[in-house]
């Protein structure tokens, strides 16, 4: 990229730009961290085909999602739609997702096949 003969190096000229240079050193990492940082994001979402695939396979097999072994994307969507009976959908998110988080208030209890097969269709689902 050319950035030390551009803008120079740190320590050079007795130090009197090393303040610059840090500043648009720090600034070009900054935006290049942001352009690999986005493309992993990308590269790491399932395609939408993949993800009705999943969850049309935990519909066949609703005990998958007791042992905690779905991928990430599969728990968060089943989270969020998940009823351990009428409360509001997503209360008992951590029976999907297997962990308590701060501030809980209950236990995990491991999803029930019925649980996993009321849940509404794939497709409002992503």
């Amino acid at each position: 990229m050319n950035f030390h003969e551009e803008h120079g190096r740190l320590g050079e000229a007795d130090g009197k730009f090393d303040e610059q240079i840090k500043r648009a050193q720090d600034e070009v990492l900054g935006e290049i961290s942001g352009v690999l940082a986005l493309g992993a994001a990308q590269a790491a979402e399932p395609k939408t085909g993949v993800t009705i695939a999943t969850l049309e396979r935990i519909k066949k097999h609703p005990s998958a999602a007791q042992d905690y072994t779905l991928p990430g994307f599969a728990e968060w969507l089943l989270a969020s739609h998940y009823q351990r009976g009428d409360e509001d959908t997503g209360t008992y998110f951590p029976d999907v997702l297997g962990f308590v988080p701060n501030d809980f208030h209950g236990t995990i209890q491991i999803p029930r096949e019925e649980s996993i097969l009321k849940l509404p269709p794939l497709r409002s689902m992503i």
